[in-house]
């Protein structure tokens, strides 16, 4: 990154928040459970990584319904479908047939990954978060919560506890800088989903062939256009005639 010249980088060189200031970027290896490579400027996934992933097609797997949106409104949600079932609820007979027609509560299940747009807060689509992602061994251990008071709950392990292995997996989460130590109460669980997001600057990259971004724009409904003078638009996604 010594000759990095922000000039000649269409993704993180030009702007307030250039990568000029930290001499530049480059793709880091997979983190600890993770199996794909992130910037080391703004954390994006690799592209050629995701568009190697199955993406969804939108459809749930356990509802039927069409996008996240649909599949969360058409589900029973604080145990409203039982409490009709049960005869708890005073309702007329047309709102009775349709929560009991709701799904039971469930997770949005595409069949693969899928897009939540962030919100435009720099008044364009530049970041999506990658959900649907699963762990290549969902048996492995990580920190999901810490606290520093004793939460009474058996599951969690205090600092003076900690076997060596589970010191290594606080270190492996990048919970402790060089040279900390442990402090608190620390629960130990598998991941059943990875987290991941994609900032769409990374579709300006002349590295990745326009086969892997168009897989990736293509499951995120928007189609970028950037210009050499730095500018972006976009447009609904539409398959090529």
């Amino acid at each position: 990154m010594a000759a990095y010249d922000p000039a000649t980088d269409p993704v993180h060189g030009s702007g307030w928040n250039s990568a000029a200031r930290w001499g530049g970027w480059v793709w880091r290896e997979p983190r600890y459970g993770d199996f794909f490579r992130t910037c080391s400027f703004c954390g994006c996934i690799h592209p050629e990584d995701l568009a190697a992933e199955t993406a969804g097609d939108g459809n749930c797997r356990v509802c039927g319904k069409h996008g996240w949106s649909a599949c969360f409104e058409g589900q029973s949600h604080a145990g409203i479908k039982e409490a009709v079932q049960a005869g708890k609820l005073d309702i007329g007979d047309e709102e009775r047939t349709r929560v009991l027609a709701m799904a039971d509560e469930h997770q949005y299940d595409p069949g693969g990954w899928y897009a939540s747009w962030a919100d435009q807060k720099y008044g364009w689509p530049h970041k999506l978060y990658v959900e649907g992602l699963e762990p290549r061994d969902p048996s492995l251990l990580h920190v999901l919560s810490t606290t520093n008071r004793d939460p009474g709950d058996g599951r969690y392990v205090a600092a003076a506890a900690l076997t060596p292995e589970q010191r290594e997996i606080i270190r492996a989460d990048g919970m402790l800088r060089d040279g900390e130590e442990p402090d608190g109460w620390y629960l130990f669980e598998p991941r059943s989903t990875l987290h991941a997001k994609f900032y769409t600057a990374h579709l300006a990259d002349p590295r990745i062939s326009q086969d892997v971004k168009d897989s990736i724009q293509r499951v995120s409904g928007l189609r970028f256009t950037f210009t050499d003078d730095g500018r972006v638009t976009w447009q609904r996604w539409e398959e090529a005639a």
